[in-house]
């Protein structure tokens, strides 16, 4: 089956996106409206417009339940506690997305609390899984596995002026 891009509008829902369609497995790539809405509230609670970050952080969910059943939230104590409800209700509204950027950038702000991220993982060798053997990987906030290095075609033809990644 080909690939195809295809462009969901208002008439199949509230926020019209780009999309992508693999073997007939519907997925959002690009930005969405609800997107925008939740970057542009962690940008104002991080300025101290806890009200304005609210407020769009409220047109996120109000299209998102249904009428009857939606309550306001109440409006955090403090810059942190707002930028946690905005970062939680992230999670809420894009389940299936990767949160690998959100983790990296989240854990070196001061007003988030770290991730640590623990996996066990069966043993592999010779592509056989070995059940007898498991083995735990962490990731602490400050990992270095967080970043991929960069190509050296690119430091080669930047010719010095780009950096291998250090941290």
């Amino acid at each position: 089956m080909e690939d195809l891009y295809v462009q969901f509008g208002p008439q199949y829902n509230e926020f019209p996106h780009i999309g992508y369609v693999k073997e007939g497995v519907f997925s959002v790539k690009g930005l969405s409206v609800p997107k925008s809405f939740l970057t542009r509230a962690e940008c104002r609670a991080r300025r101290g417009d806890i009200a304005g970050a609210m407020a769009d952080l409220e047109m996120v969910r109000v299209n998102r339940f249904y009428t009857d059943m939606y309550r306001p939230l109440p409006i955090p104590a403090n810059e942190k506690a707002a930028v946690e409800e905005i970062i939680d209700e992230r999670r809420r509204e894009f389940p299936y997305s990767l949160r690998w950027i959100d983790i990296r950038r989240l854990n070196n702000d001061p007003l988030t609390d770290p991730i640590i991220i623990t996996r066990d993982f069966y043993e592999v060798a010779n592509s056989i899984v070995n059940r007898d053997v498991i083995t735990t990987y962490t990731l602490e906030p400050s990992d270095r596995r967080y970043a991929r290095p960069i190509f050296d075609a690119v430091i080669t033809n930047s010719q010095g002026q780009t950096e291998q990644n250090t941290y």
